[in-house]
């Protein structure tokens, strides 16, 4: 299994997409077994970037992302943690009015149905 998983990895690669998996609150312990396993046996001269996010506010603190995380710290591959923030209910409406080219004033009730919606989510606005 970790082969056609290090197959896929290498083929997004080539595309020049770092493999991305957004939905790691919803990973069982084995799917999180399987990432460990391939980060953590990548070899010396291997070279590899791997994003994976989760929502905060879906996972409580002991979510087994967290002992992943904590598991490839112990075992030395780098690791790097990015809090981001959701996107400001004004900021929405800039970028709705922008897109539909009308006046902010006019998007103002459709950004904040948007905002409430996807709880501020940027990937979700985006899509």
């Amino acid at each position: 299994m970790s082969f056609c998983i290090v197959v896929i990895i290498d083929m997004k690669s080539i595309a020049h997409l770092p493999p991305h998996l957004r939905i790691l609150q919803w990973s069982d312990s084995a799917a999180l077994d399987v990432i460990h396993h391939i980060l953590s046996n990548l070899g010396p001269d291997a070279s590899c970037l791997f994003v994976g996010s989760y929502r905060s506010n879906k996972v409580s603190s002991d979510h087994a992302i967290f002992s992943l995380m904590h598991d490839l710290e112990a075992g030395k591959v780098t690791t790097q943690k990015l809090m981001l923030e959701g996107i400001k209910c004004e900021d929405l409406n800039t970028l709705i009015s922008d897109a539909l080219c009308v006046f902010p004033r006019n998007t103002r009730r459709l950004s904040t149905l948007v905002h409430e919606k996807t709880e501020g989510s940027k990937s979700w606005q985006l899509i």
